[in-house]
Order: C-alpha cells, then structure tokens, then sequence
C-alpha cells in the first residue's frame, strides 16, 4: 500500500518502504498555455497572478474558481488534474489527512479519486501519523504548518492508546502569510533605502518572491542580502533577521498554545526556519516528528483498514510489550450525509436540474454513482 498526504503545502507521497514517490506545493498555473502545479506554477505565481491558483486542496470543494484555469472551472477540477500529475502506481493508497477535513469534504476527494483512477483504502489522521512513535505518557498537541492555516490537534493518552479528539484551525497562519509578511518587510526596507518599491511591477516581485521561497529551505532565520533588477538597474539591501523575527511572531500571533504543555511538530512544521524557536518560546516540552517513522507510523494504523469499508482511524494502540496488537479498531465515518448535487467531469447540478428530466434520482447519499443517460455522476454535497 502506498500513502498520500494530503498537505497543500508539501502534497507527498511514499512507498510502503518510506521511499518518497512525489513532494510539491499545490499550486496550479496556465501562465504558459497549459496548465502545470507545483514550482512550475510557483514560478509564475506574482507575475501572472490572475491564471494562478493554490487554494484548491486546502479547500477540497465544487467552489467556482475566480477565473478557469485551462480546462479547469472549479477547485475539484484542479484538485483531479494535480492528483493525475503526481502519476502514482496503480496501488491502493492510504490517504493522510487533517482532523480539520470534514467528512463531506473526504467525500467529495473520493469522488474525485475514482474519477483518477486511484483505490482509496482509508483515510489516516495526519496527528496520529506525525507523532505515533514519539514518547507521551500525557496528552499532548501536534502542531503542522499548510499553505494558508495552521492546525493543532489535541492527541489524548490513556495506557496502551492514543486517540486525536480535537483540532484546531488557525486560518492565515500559514507559509503563504509568513512569505507575504517577509516580503512587506523587504518592500518597506527597499522603499525607505532607495524609494524602489519591488512590489510594483509582477515581475519585481516574481523575483522577490522566488528569493524569499528560498529561505523556507534554511535551518533558521537569518540576515539576508536582497537583490532586485529592473531593466539596467540593480538594487541590493540587507534585511536584518532581527525585522524577519518580528513579522515571523506577528504572522504567527493568533495561534493559541497556552494551555499546551507537550507539543509535537509536524514534518513541514519542523523544517520552517525559525518555528521550533517561536514555539520553545511558549511550550514547556517540544518534539519533532521523524520522517522516517512516517511509512512504519502508516502502516501500523493501516492494519485498521477493511477491505470494502473506507474508514477513517483516529485512534491506535500504543504496544508496551512486543505482544500488544498494534491497533485499535478504528472510528468508522459519520453516517454517509444525504447529496445536495449530482457531479460529472467535475462540474456539480443540483438534485432538481432539469437536465435530469424524468429519472428517478432520488435522495442519494454521498458517493452513490448514478448513471443517467449514458453518463456517470457522483453524488456530493455542498453546504
């Protein structure tokens, strides 16, 4: 079995041995003429920000995009077409996800795999994921970083088992937020040194924003040296660490960790420069996740799944001698909500379309596939 998780910032997947298959950022683009994700659509991400888009996964939704991109005329359409790209073998899959993922929204990624060719087996809590082989003998919280949030998830223990009841969302605390506030910074900086303003042309700031992308790489915030050009000229500054800090901190505000005494990063948490600084800052005890425990993590909450029953673990067994089972029976899914809309090459009617005419469509429950008139639809809803 292989496994997807399912982070719009670092969208991977790896092999049942760990071997990673695929990691980008899902973000979408047709600045070129087709449509391309990840760096190649990062790239054009300033300078052609209307035939741009890295909402989609964060969203899992039928919403209408601002404007098509390529084929592509809702978030789900490019969700399918990134999903196609990533050209993962033709095995079943363990798909990773946030416990702020509603049950709809899963749903709606199943529909969307079928139509991908991809044999969802289950979904796996990321928070489980992320921190099943880390010591607690206490509750404690798992903190990871997405394009546009931030989530925490209250992981309880009690001997022999460890259950996610809770998570937390932190809507624009995510990397996008941080990059944006470097860059104000950098801007305010090169405005105040040499009344150049990099934010004013797309292109500018295309090469700004490639700079700043950069740094997410580095093991922690630092001062950097800025370099812009505009035709024949060619503008440098210092920016000093000490202002990225600051706008880091602001960025980061409105995450609440007060009450968390035990906190375990995320793998993308854990490699954002500066983050493990501005959390000991706050939390008595921090860990990090392993990436290496990832596969063997996966593959002990896996043994939850059934075949024919997509179910949803959010709990497992925490083994105190070689004897214990490694799992718990898992949580089964809420039962399936009635549809609202009928989809078909992602693009979502109501129950009373007309284009039904007479059939019988009935009240379907999330993820019936009806065909009507020789095509194929998927039951989903839409709140």
């Amino acid at each position: 079995m292989h496994f997807l998780e399912l982070n719009d910032w670092r969208l991977r997947a790896w092999d049942p041995a760990g071997t990673l298959l695929c990691e980008q950022t899902a973000a979408a683009s047709c600045a070129n003429g087709e449509l391309c994700f990840g760096d190649a659509a990062l790239a054009h991400s300033r300078s052609h920000p209307q035939q741009f888009n890295h909402r989609y996964l964060g969203s899992l939704s039928a919403d209408p995009l601002p404007a098509p991109l390529g084929s592509a005329r809702n978030h789900a359409d490019l969700t399918y077409h990134n999903l196609r790209q990533l050209a993962l073998p033709a095995t079943p899959v363990g798909v990773c996800v946030s416990g702020s993922l509603s049950n709809q929204q899963l749903g709606l990624f199943l529909g969307i795999c079928q139509e991908v060719g991809l044999q969802v087996c289950g979904f796996l809590d990321t928070a489980l994921v992320h921190s099943l082989a880390v010591p607690a003998h206490a509750d404690f919280h798992v903190l990871e970083i997405e394009m546009h949030r931030t989530t925490l998830s209250h992981v309880a223990v009690t001997p022999g088992q460890r259950n996610r009841v809770h998570t937390a969302t932190f809507d624009g605390t995510g990397v996008a937020a941080i990059v944006d506030g470097w860059m104000n910074v950098i801007a305010d900086q090169f405005v105040q040194k040499t009344r150049f303003d990099p934010l004013h042309t797309g292109q500018t700031e295309q090469t700004l924003f490639d700079q700043v992308r950069g740094w997410l790489r580095d093991v922690s915030i630092s001062d950097q040296h800025v370099r812009v050009s505009q035709a024949t000229a060619v503008r440098e500054i210092e920016v000093s660490a000490q202002l990225l800090r600051e706008k880091f901190a602001q960025r980061l505000g409105s995450i609440e960790l007060d009450h968390v005494e035990h906190l375990i990063l995320g793998p993308q948490a854990a490699k954002l420069p500066g983050l493990r600084t501005w959390v000991a800052e706050r939390v008595k005890r921090v860990d990090s996740c392993n990436d290496a425990d990832l596969a063997a993590n996966c593959r002990q909450l896996a043994e939850a799944f059934v075949a024919g029953d997509i179910r949803r673990v959010t709990s497992a067994a925490v083994a105190t001698s070689v004897d214990e089972p490694s799992a718990l029976p898992p949580q089964p899914l809420e039962p399936p909500p009635q549809a609202t809309h009928l989809l078909h090459e992602f693009c979502a009617y109501a129950l009373s379309d007309p284009r039904f005419g007479g059939a019988d469509v009935g009240e379907p429950i999330v993820g019936t596939q009806l065909r009507i008139d020789d095509a194929l639809y998927t039951a989903i809803r839409i709140e």
